[in-house]
């Protein structure tokens, strides 16, 4: 009988308060959602807790007992085929209310901590002792007093106190600005020392108290980088305490909202030392790690994939990197793959990770780079200026420095390509780095026979890039001598890569410095000479090879008669104006010019044996419009056809370069006989009446052509004009 009052008593007390324990933790997700699992853990630890104290006595018998009881019941309902009795569903958009055993334990719990929902706006107000059956109580916000505002913002201490002396001051926890800030949030943003130490003695639950945007007063002073304002947030911590009863031990209630504080993510996923660390302030970095030890934020990593380490790493804070490094537990994980060593390197921070991480060396990103490939791409200007403002070492010996300790770490790297078939070499090449290249070719000199997927070498690659510096640097070593007649996968030698690129300062280098064999031919045939245009009179390239010997291929007859189609190209711009906007202006002047013939000046004789024909036929003039009036049709005409035809054909790049030349030149011709012919039709209306109109018509019509053609003619005598041939950026995607 004992046992089963034991039972009922221990069951009836379990299953009641789980289930009500349950509902509680569902409502408080659901109710403040930004309540971090320390605090949750905090929460049932001290629930549970207190049940277990209270059930001790019996919690033996009872439990033995109960598991007799359900066996029993068990069975029976297997005999009958009956199933449990189905639990009640909370409906949707059914309100939560919070029993006063949970209340109880929240105001006890949170007397140093409030949460704020990102939803409505709610806060959790403390419960009275007093409190019995009722429901826990919610408000809704109120907008901040002006005066706490203006106290906060200039350190006003008298206006503080003056505002929370009167007989109702203002909760601090529920003023808030539009933004959701808090007195704290304002004071420390404006860097008032004092008034923040005033707030936190008049609710230390501010500390952990967040804005619209996530962020709680310490992650606006760890942005701010103001170490005196970080350490009033986060006083030394007592170490000596169990990370589990952190939360519940009768300490320093500062310490306590500043340890949840710390542990909680802005809506960036950022928390005050990812703050602290993108700002590159690296005393509060040091102190809010420092602060909490015991937590082992170093293994945690933000939304961004980025641990503490890697932003150490990237701010370049040797002190972090060692503090993080000498905790012994930390993540190294970084955004596209990357590890610290990999940022290190482009930061300059790399001997502390040596000396600790050696695994870090071989490992590559996403695109397949590894340290060395970043390494050989920086210049480390910027870098060298920020550390050491007033050092005279060079970018140039900085770099070295971080390759030497690459390679002696591992000089593998230097045959390790990324996915694109690039060697770290290349990478120097063609950033012109010549100070990176000599370093790689000191430890590792065979690295002069990598080759790319095309089968290019650094040369090849730095003469494409047209880096005439690390050309010349290149050549005076002795292996890179024997490299310059070497061919690519198309037969292709530096030489003729320099001839490509119309580059004669590279040419003559190559010449000066190596012994290119002008005579090599490529896989289509061609010499170095052959490339390069020889249509072109005085062609530099052209007779520097000449002089050099070079002789083009004279049994080649595409060198006598150069196919244009292989080499015209047409901008696409340049080819949707030519062939849709001069047709219609062609089209114009064919209709004008019709309509003109149509209707000569001075009409026609109605009588006499003459009838029909022009009054003034025999005039000059009228002769002379006549004339340019059917200039003028044909010309026209003649343009209309070609373009026409031209746009049938829109993939032959030769027939609309040759339509849009010839058309350029016949519109040109049909504009200037038809103003030819409306100036001569006005002399033959006005000659006879006022002679001084007709000749002033004439000569105001033949002005504006005439300046046209001198203001060509003076663009084309100061190499202006913007029809040169070489002048045109010929890239012709139909």
């Amino acid at each position: 009988m004992a046992a089963t009052v034991l039972l009922v008593y221990a069951k009836a007390y379990f299953v009641d308060a789980f289930k009500m324990l349950k509902c509680e933790v569902l409502a408080i997700k659901n109710h403040f959602p930004c309540v971090s699992r320390a605090v949750f853990a905090a929460l049932l630890t001290s629930y549970l807790r207190r049940a277990c104290v209270a059930l001790a006595p019996v919690l033996s018998s009872a439990y033995c007992a109960k598991t007799t009881s359900e066996r029993e019941k068990g069975a029976q309902r297997r005999k009958s085929g009956t199933r449990p009795e189905e639990k009640r569903v909370r409906q949707k958009g059914e309100q939560h209310t919070f029993s006063p055993c949970i209340a109880r334990e929240m105001q006890e719990l949170f007397s140093s901590t409030n949460i704020e929902t990102n939803k409505n706006y709610w806060k959790i107000l403390l419960v009275p002792e007093s409190m019995d059956n009722r429901e826990f109580p919610l408000t809704r916000l109120e907008n901040m007093n002006p005066k706490l505002y203006e106290a906060a913002m200039k350190g006003d201490m008298k206006l503080l106190i003056s505002i929370m002396e009167v007989d109702c001051p203002p909760n601090l926890i529920i003023c808030l600005t539009p933004q959701k800030n808090t007195a704290l949030h304002i004071a420390v943003k404006f860097e008032q020392q004092e008034i923040v130490k005033r707030l936190i003695q008049l609710c230390t639950s501010l500390i952990s108290q967040p804005n619209s945007k996530g962020d709680t007063p310490l992650h606006v002073a760890a942005r701010t980088g103001r170490t005196d304002l970080t350490k009033l947030l986060t006083p030394t911590l007592n170490l000596n305490l169990t990370e589990g009863n952190l939360a519940l031990e009768d300490g320093n209630p500062v310490r306590q909202a500043g340890s949840v504080a710390l542990r909680m993510r802005n809506l960036e996923g950022n928390n005050p030392i990812d703050e602290a660390l993108k700002k590159s302030f690296g005393a509060v970095a040091l102190h809010l790690l420092a602060f909490e030890e015991r937590h082992k934020l170093a293994r945690e990593v933000n939304v961004a994939g980025e641990s503490l380490l890697y932003l150490a790493a990237d701010a370049g804070l040797d002190k972090v990197v060692q503090k993080i490094i000498d905790s012994g537990d930390y993540s190294t994980q970084g955004p596209d793959g990357q590890n610290p060593l990999h940022i290190a390197v482009i930061k300059g921070v790399v001997q502390i990770l040596l000396d600790k991480e050696r695994n870090f060396i071989p490992q590559a990103d996403c695109f397949g780079n590894t340290v060395l490939h970043y390494a050989s791409a920086k210049s480390y200007y910027r870098e060298l200026k920020d550390k050491d403002k007033g050092s005279r070492s060079s970018p140039a010996v900085f770099q070295k420095q971080i390759l030497g300790l690459l390679l002696q770490a591992n000089p593998s790297l230097a045959y390790v390509p990324d996915r694109n078939g690039d060697y770290p070499l290349f990478i120097a090449a063609r950033k012109d780095f010549y100070c990176a290249a000599a370093v790689i070719l000191d430890y590792c000199p065979d690295s002069i026979e990598l080759v790319n997927q095309k089968g290019q070498n650094a040369l090849h690659l730095a003469v494409i890039k047209k880096n005439w510096f690390i050309i010349g640097k290149l050549l005076e070593r002795l292996e890179f001598k024997k490299l310059i007649n070497e061919p690519d996968n198309d037969g292709n030698t530096p030489m003729h890569l320099a001839t490509q690129t119309d580059r004669l300062d590279i040419v003559r280098l190559l010449i000066c410095k190596g012994s290119p064999d002008l005579t090599m031919s490529n896989k289509q045939g061609r010499t170095a000479i052959d490339i390069c245009d020889n249509t072109k009179k005085e062609h530099p390239i052209f007779d520097k090879l000449t002089e050099c010997g070079a002789v083009p291929d004279r049994h080649r007859w595409q060198d006598w008669f150069p196919s244009r189609r292989k080499k015209v190209k047409i901008r696409p711009e340049f080819k949707t104006l030519g062939l849709q906007t001069l047709p219609i202006v062609t089209s114009l002047v064919a209709t004008v010019t019709f309509a003109a013939a149509l209707t000569v000046p001075g009409g026609y004789k109605n009588d006499g044996p003459r009838e029909g024909l022009p009054v003034f036929m025999r005039n000059a003039a009228l002769q002379a419009f006549v004339l340019s009036d059917i200039l003028a049709f044909c010309s026209s005409m003649a343009a209309t056809v070609l373009l026409v035809y031209a746009n049938a054909h829109s993939e032959d790049a030769f027939m609309i370069d040759y339509a849009l030349k010839t058309c350029y030149y016949i519109s040109g011709v049909a504009i200037l006989a038809t103003i030819t012919a409306f100036v001569t039709a006005l002399y033959v209306l006005t000659s006879k009446e006022s002679l001084w109109l007709a000749v002033t018509s004439l000569l105001l019509g033949f002005a504006v052509p005439l300046f046209l053609f001198c203001y060509r003619w003076f663009l084309k005598k100061r190499k202006w004009n913007l029809f040169r041939k070489d002048k045109v950026d010929y890239s012709f995607k139909s």
